[in-house]
């Protein structure tokens, strides 16, 4: 597959800046074709094909990360540092599972603001008629919907934010990598959000609608940040469980101690999923007014 190889190709190069644009082009690529072959589910298929695009990579750097999983030990000294590989897997703690991991954080972390990049710049600058109907999925979720009141809202992000987690665990342990899914989706769902407030903002219309959008992604970050942690620390230990299940003896001490591993991770995830549906219901609306003048 010819994007699927660009990505592979240079997904590792510069990882941050390379994931970041390659986000945004392949989501781009995504939403094009969509619009063109499959004009009555762009929103769905768009997202379906970006991830498409990125899962070659994905997969090798699930891979590869699974390899090297306690395998490494940084050793500096005199102003230089170096990694050493032991070919016999070392036992691993949670802490130190996250942190070899942090490759599959910032690739994941700058693919899933490439991707909302774009979508949001699709949303922000096609006609509103016209982003209604290619992008109805995206848009139909944005919104609280029914919940009303201060704990009603704080009930509904827990809850819609628990589910997530759930969806992305247990893709995760089934189709390593088809975790990309999840995070193109949520990408598309942000984006909604992001654009939606811009659009009934008193501040957009005036002489540049993208400074409006770019205060509220700012006004929204802390709590994004903490959900999308979230939703790859369940990933990981996803991918991880379900490497253990095919690789290691079922219920033998190495496969008992991924377990409570991968069970101490998803507890840390919803942890600070808790924290970030309190900062979405408290902190993002005062922030939104101090920004706007509300």
């Amino acid at each position: 597959m010819i994007l699927g190889k660009i990505a592979l190709r240079r997904l590792f190069h510069k990882r941050w800046a390379s994931a970041f644009v390659k986000g945004f082009i392949l989501t781009l690529i995504g939403i094009v074709i969509a619009v063109l072959f499959f004009p009555g589910n762009v929103g769905i298929v768009s997202v379906f094909l970006s991830s498409l695009a990125i899962m070659p990579a994905a997969r090798q750097m699930i891979s590869i990360r699974a390899i090297l999983s306690g395998r490494e030990k940084r050793i500096t000294g005199a102003g230089a540092s170096i990694t050493e590989l032991s070919l016999a897997r070392q036992t691993i703690t949670p802490l130190q599972l996250l942190r070899e991991n942090r490759v599959v954080f910032e690739v994941y972390s700058f693919l899933f603001l490439g991707m909302i990049a774009c979508f949001a710049t699709a949303f922000l600058f096609l006609p509103v008629e016209t982003v209604q109907v290619l992008f109805k999925e995206q848009l139909s979720i944005g919104t609280t919907g029914a919940a009303t009141g201060v704990l009603g809202t704080l009930s509904f992000f827990l809850s819609n934010n628990f589910y997530v987690l759930l969806v992305s665990f247990v893709i995760a342990v089934l189709f390593a990598e088809g975790a990309i899914l999840i995070v193109a989706w949520n990408s598309a769902y942000w984006a909604s959000v992001i654009v939606l407030l811009a659009r009934t903002s008193p501040a957009f219309g005036g002489d540049n609608p993208f400074v409006t959008t770019l205060l509220i992604f700012l006004s929204i970050l802390p709590h994004l940040f903490l959900e999308m942690l979230a939703y790859l620390s369940a990933i990981i230990a996803g991918s991880f469980l379900s490497i253990a299940v095919v690789k290691e003896k079922l219920w033998g001490h190495r496969f008992r101690n991924i377990v409570v591993d991968v069970g101490i991770i998803v507890v840390w995830a919803g942890i600070v999923l808790i924290i970030a549906a309190f900062l979405e219901t408290f902190v993002a609306p005062e922030s939104y007014r101090l920004l706007f003048g509300l």
